[in-house]
């Protein structure tokens, strides 16, 4: 609790910058907060650490970037069907947990309802995700700063 309090109040703590703890991967060597495309140009990976290679490695292992085109970052369109399937999932995961009651005369009543029509909202939600077409549109950043 301390540390909390102290970092949310203390005015003294910067920022961390980019890769604070020098870690081995990509998506540290972006700026925080990381932008909706991530990469403007999709870099050519040579290394499994490809960013250790980066600051440590041999010149041979460091990684290129994609030449630049003129068709930017494809961007998808907001959809609502990812939603509608999730609660699908949801409402399946719910009635498979739930299925099994005690009726008043003390049977065991299985009852599949609710996992039935969450699994039917989960396939039609796919489905209608898959039929929604390519869409979309086109982000132009700029060259990233290095």
């Amino acid at each position: 609790i301390y540390q909390f309090v102290n970092s949310f109040f203390n005015k003294k703590l910067k920022p961390a910058g980019k890769n604070p703890w020098d870690a081995r991967t990509l998506e540290w060597t972006l700026s925080s907060p990381v932008k909706e495309y991530n990469f403007s140009r999709t870099p050519i990976i040579k290394a499994r650490d490809q960013a250790w290679e980066n600051n440590y490695g041999s010149k041979e292992n460091h990684s290129e970037k994609e030449p630049l085109d003129d068709h930017g970052v494809h961007m998808p369109d907001r959809s609502w069907w990812p939603l509608v399937t999730a609660l699908g999932l949801f409402g399946l995961c719910l009635g498979m947990l739930f299925h099994r009651n005690i009726d008043p005369s003390g049977e065991l009543v299985r009852n599949y309802t609710v996992a039935i029509a969450g699994g039917a909202v989960m396939v039609f939600g796919i489905i209608m995700w898959a039929l929604e077409g390519p869409g979309g549109y086109h982000l132009f950043p700029k060259e990233e700063e290095e």
